[in-house]
């Protein structure tokens, strides 16, 4: 039985081909703003994710660069989601529709 925080894909080669052609199309490193933007994030959850060692980050300066890389390797180590269908509701009979002008008539006739 694995730890729940072990990493069952940690390198490159492991991802799957969809998550490879991410890293392969985006920026190597990516600024906190981006980084979270890339993970649709706030800047506080990537930067506990960094105090946590999620993700490997360096400082240029007084810049925080994030290694894409390991934005994606942290995603494809996420737990599958569980969805569930919506749960069907019994649906009950209405009554007919009431005429409207049924009572203007009688009222009309007397």
């Amino acid at each position: 039985m694995s730890k729940p925080n072990q990493r069952h894909i940690s390198t490159y080669e492991q991802l799957p081909p969809d998550l490879k052609r991410i890293v392969d199309t985006q920026q190597p490193w990516l600024r906190v703003n981006e980084a979270a933007k890339f993970r649709k994030r706030s800047r506080a959850r990537i930067c506990e994710g960094l105090k946590e060692g999620r993700y490997f980050a360096v400082r240029d300066g007084s810049t925080t660069l994030i290694n894409t890389l390991s934005l994606v390797l942290d995603m494809a180590n996420l737990p599958a989601a569980k969805i569930a269908a919506p749960k069907q509701h019994e649906k009950k009979e209405l009554p007919p529709p009431r005429d409207r002008n049924a009572g203007e008539a009688e009222a009309v006739n007397t």
